[in-house]
């Protein structure tokens, strides 16, 4: 090898260094720049990125955990999951673990999957935050998992809304089952035909039968009685749009008996198929209040009859009332007495010889033509002749023109459907 050679061959590796050497500071540099836009990005992006080693302790965090959580990195770095997280969380992710751990160990498991948690964290300030978690493992050169790789996003809202959706139906459902109401939805097919899409209420106890049983029936017209069926048809079927109407209708309990239920129904074009129609409706059970009308009908009609009845009893009263005073007049010296004693008749012949009309001494008491001795013993009398055998009962009565003359009274109970009276016959 000559001198020229030797130099020549220096050259070109001295050149082939300087290329390398080039190269490797440009990899440096794209390296550097790389890992600055990584430590940018991580920085800057909300979602928290984090690994852990098999013991759940983190070997990283990105910097967004203190916008998240109130953590600093290297605060979250000294802390174990189980102190991350509520207990609730840890057991459900400790219980995952195993199972996760269990396949690698049968080989049944994808080493590129991807598993989507929710946990609850703890944050700093003494509340708690839901992240939800893409999960992958680390795995080593040999295959085997060394660790946990992750990304969080916080969703508190969404878990908050979502709670207060199913506090809201819970809530919903547990009215619905209180109450005699039922509500529904129910859209007609391209035939007309009306079928249940969605009913709420407690079917159960108002038709005998389920949700789901009178959904298969596509529609609740089988309930209804045959003869209500044309009032069905028109107040609830034959609904056009824009139209509402109630209606009472009698349907057949699952046991076999009737039932009333008022319906109130609206129907509307369907949203998603304007040339059908919809109907939003609601059913109450009116069986207690129909049952309380024909009762009171019924009351009605007896109340009626027994007007009826009592209306001919006080004609018939009166018609003896009547008889009772025309018999008085044929009397000779007869006056017909209430029990305080009160004149209700007189006959002609005793008028006469009182000296007064009967517009005058009828409501007129007795008391004024009786002198003040004998008013105590004529009152008992009249007392017992009221209320004593209906045998006749006699008093002295002092003549009302010759005060020197005394009158024999016969007094006799009289009794007339139930009104006495007490004829006072002088002799």
């Amino acid at each position: 090898m000559t001198a020229k050679s030797s130099q020549e061959d220096l050259k070109q590796e001295i050149e082939r260094l300087e290329t390398e050497l080039s190269n490797a500071r440009e990899a440096v540099e794209a390296l550097r720049e790389s890992e600055a836009k990584q430590r940018f990005l991580l920085e800057k992006m909300t979602d928290t990125v984090w690994t852990l080693d098999m013991n759940m302790r983190p070997t990283y965090v990105s910097p967004a955990t203190v916008e998240v959580l109130g953590y600093a990195p290297e605060e979250r770095l000294t802390q174990h999951l189980s102190e991350m997280v509520t207990p609730e969380t840890y057991a459900r992710i400790s219980e995952l673990l195993v199972r996760e751990l269990e396949k690698e160990r049968e080989g049944a498991g994808d080493p590129d999957r991807t598993i989507m948690l929710e946990m609850e964290y703890y944050h700093k300030n003494g509340g708690t935050v839901w992240l939800e978690n893409k999960v992958r493992a680390i795995r080593g050169d040999d295959g085997r998992v060394v660790g946990i790789h992750g990304v969080s996003r916080d969703i508190t809202q969404r878990k908050r809304t979502e709670e207060a959706l199913r506090t809201s139906e819970e809530r919903f459902r547990q009215i619905s089952n209180l109450t005699t109401d039922i509500i529904y939805s129910c859209v007609a097919d391209a035939h007309g035909v009306f079928s249940i899409d969605w009913m709420s209420g407690n079917t159960e106890t108002i038709t005998g039968y389920t949700i789901n049983e009178i959904k298969a029936q596509s529609c609740w017209h089988f309930l209804v009685t045959g003869e209500d069926l044309p009032l069905f048809e028109k107040h609830v079927t034959g609904l056009s749009p824009g139209q509402s109407m109630s209606v009472d209708l009698r349907i057949r309990h699952k046991d076999g008996m009737i039932s009333w239920l008022t319906s109130h129904a609206e129907c509307i074009e369907d949203a998603k198929f304007p040339e059908r129609r919809r109907l939003y409706g609601g059913l109450v059970d009116v069986t207690k209040r129909k049952q309380t009308e024909e009762a009171v009908k019924a009351a009605n009609s007896q109340l009626e009859a027994a007007n009826l009845e009592l209306g001919h009893a006080y004609a018939w009263m009166r018609d003896k009332k009547d008889q009772l005073k025309r018999q008085l007049v044929r009397e000779e010296m007869g006056i017909l007495l209430n029990n305080d004693g009160s004149i209700e008749g007189v006959s002609e012949k005793a008028m006469e010889y009182i000296g007064k009309s009967r517009d005058k001494l009828i409501g007129q008491g007795i008391r004024e033509l009786i002198k003040e001795e004998y008013r105590d013993d004529f009152f008992g009398a009249l007392r017992q002749a009221w209320m004593g055998p209906s045998d006749d009962i006699f008093v002295e009565f002092l003549d009302v023109r010759d005060r020197s003359k005394i009158f024999d009274v016969k007094l006799t109970r009289l009794t007339l459907s139930g009104s006495r009276l007490v004829l006072m016959t002088l002799r």
